[in-house]
């Protein structure tokens, strides 16, 4: 295969490059895989590995035959310094060998560019900086795109979370929306999605006892041996909790009543059953699927009406429909 993934196929990412007119536009002195890359650099974190003395694969996944040392010598040689003109330039082998090693860079995500720095790194603090260059590699290399990547890094950047409720299911869930790099809010004012992390049943959620005037929110709740994450609530677009209410009330005509002994008999244990690898699960699907709700907040039908529930022993996460009940009136206003 010529510098393509067995799986996707090959494919070439130019960053900001959108149409065809830009292409005609383009320097006719840089080779048109680097279009749009300033100062191209190779990321070392998809290393170049021999699989035989004429074939390479980058990273686990792209395979190019018919290569030699010179080839990689030339790979090695985009560290960021020079412009994709200077690296044009200053070919020892064919152009269009050239071109054939760089849509395997970029079918691999190593193909990156010095002169673009994202902000999550650029403003991070010096002792954080190593992690979170470490997470623009891993965005990179899932997204196999440098415009995707960086839109994905400014969405988690421009997150600012606030996580409310109680231990230890709180710290647990704070951990968790650093581990997905998500913004962080000290208070609902500074917010633009709350965390609702509770010890509870999963099933009744105590959301009175939080202001979320229109702010979206993801409730967490864990007791015994299940865990439930969500619906994430966007008032007007998505269901809500007290839809989840009201389709249990119509499976279970006792659940109001239950529900108000529930809520009772678990705010008065001194110790609730809680195992804290299942609170640790539940926080990270939490964290997962806030991350892909700030990623792309118009995907209703990705993570809109949704919850995630996880049981012990296995942990096992299991997706599960959270439709709106037409006797609630959280979407009247939007019919």
């Amino acid at each position: 295969m010529d510098g393509q993934s067995p799986s996707t196929g090959p494919f070439v990412n130019r960053p900001s490059m959108s149409d065809d007119k830009a292409l005609l536009d383009a320097d006719p002195d840089v080779l048109p895989e680097l279009i749009g890359f300033a100062r191209p650099r190779w990321r070392d974190d998809v290393p170049i590995l021999w699989r035989d003395p004429t074939t390479i694969q980058l990273g686990d996944d792209v395979i190019v035959p018919r290569v030699g040392h010179d080839h990689v010598g030339w790979l090695a040689r985009l560290d960021g310094l020079s412009t994709a003109r200077a690296a044009s330039a200053d070919l020892p082998i064919p152009a269009a060998e050239a071109r054939r090693l760089l849509r395997g860079l970029l079918a691999a995500g190593a193909l990156d560019d010095a002169a673009r720095i994202p902000d999550a790194v650029r403003w991070a603090r010096a002792e954080d900086r190593d992690l979170v260059a470490g997470r623009f590699g891993a965005v990179l290399r899932s997204t196999r795109d440098l415009d995707a990547a960086y839109a994905v890094m400014s969405a988690r950047e421009a997150a600012r979370v606030v996580v409310l409720g109680r231990e230890p299911v709180l710290a647990e869930a704070r951990e968790a929306m650093s581990a997905a790099g998500l913004g962080a809010a000290a208070s609902v004012r500074e917010a633009n999605v709350a965390v609702v992390a509770e010890r509870g049943h999963p099933d009744v959620a105590a959301l009175a006892d939080h202001d979320l005037p229109d702010l979206p929110h993801l409730r967490i709740g864990v007791l015994g041996d299940r865990a439930v994450v969500g619906p994430i609530v966007v008032p007007g677009r998505t269901s809500c909790q007290r839809c989840a209410h009201l389709h249990r009330r119509d499976a279970d005509p006792a659940w109001p009543l239950l529900a108000v002994q529930w809520a009772q008999a678990t705010s008065a244990l001194a110790s609730p059953p809680l195992d804290p690898l299942l609170v640790r699960a539940a926080c990270l699907q939490a964290a997962l699927l806030l991350r892909e709700w700030c990623e792309a907040p118009d995907a209703v039908t990705q993570w809109g009406n949704v919850a995630i529930e996880v049981a012990l022993p296995r942990l096992q996460a299991t997706r599960v429909g959270r439709p709106s009940h037409p006797l609630c009136g959280c979407l009247w206003a939007a019919a």
